[in-house]
């Protein structure tokens, strides 16, 4: 995330290490809120094309608004912050 913001180039294939064989998110990844919010954030740095950031960003954002539901009763603040990241990402597609 950092490197792009500054304007380097860094491959999008260090990504793949979070998708499964399945093409789905791995499950360690898929239960922490945190490491998805991280996810869905630096997803958003892509480029068009680069296919392996947009399919992150959809299995992210789908994981997202799952997680959003199961927490809204047990912590009501974190499914807030999930909405509102969902809602407003920090960042915009780089091109």
């Amino acid at each position: 995330e950092v490197f792009r913001l500054r304007g380097h180039y860094m491959s999008c294939d260090a990504f793949e290490r979070f998708k499964g064989d399945d093409g789905k998110l791995k499950v360690s990844l898929a239960e922490d809120v945190k490491g998805m919010l991280q996810l869905y954030e630096a997803a958003h740095l892509g480029t068009t094309s680069e296919n392996i950031m947009e399919d992150l960003l959809t299995l992210a954002r789908n994981q997202l608004e799952s997680l959003a539901v199961q927490e809204a009763s047990s912590n009501p603040n974190l499914s807030r912050h999930i909405r509102n990241a969902l809602y407003r990402a920090r960042y915009q597609n780089m091109e």
